[in-house]
């Protein structure tokens, strides 16, 4: 599955993130943002895709460090293609958790 490029995370809690994926093979680098950029990713982040399912970290700038999991699915109401959604958590405060879909691209299964 390919999931490189610009798109977003919606996530449960409010928050949407803006990612920029560059993948190569099954390895990703992230760069992302959210609250109007005010928030960013600090490193590279790295994350990994297996067959429909990703999983990638993303260390932020306000402290925080959300892992980020999810599979292909597809999209509603019988709109052709697939979206991806999961769950997301922040690392150092393991009872914040939130659900995410994304928005703003159409995955293949590839």
């Amino acid at each position: 599955m390919r999931v490189d490029g610009r798109w977003d995370i919606v996530q449960s809690n409010g928050f949407r993130v803006a990612v920029n994926v560059a993948q190569r093979g099954d390895q990703l680098d992230v760069q992302a943002s959210h609250s109007g950029g005010r928030v960013f990713s600090l490193h590279p982040t790295a994350g990994v895709v297996r067959g429909t399912h990703l999983d990638m970290t993303i260390v932020w700038s306000d402290g925080s460090k959300g892992q980020y999991t999810g599979d292909l699915r597809p999209n509603k109401f019988a709109l052709p293609g697939f979206h991806l959604a999961g769950e997301t958590r922040d690392l150092n405060h393991p009872t914040s958790r939130a659900t995410w879909f994304s928005e703003g691209r159409d995955f293949q299964p590839v």
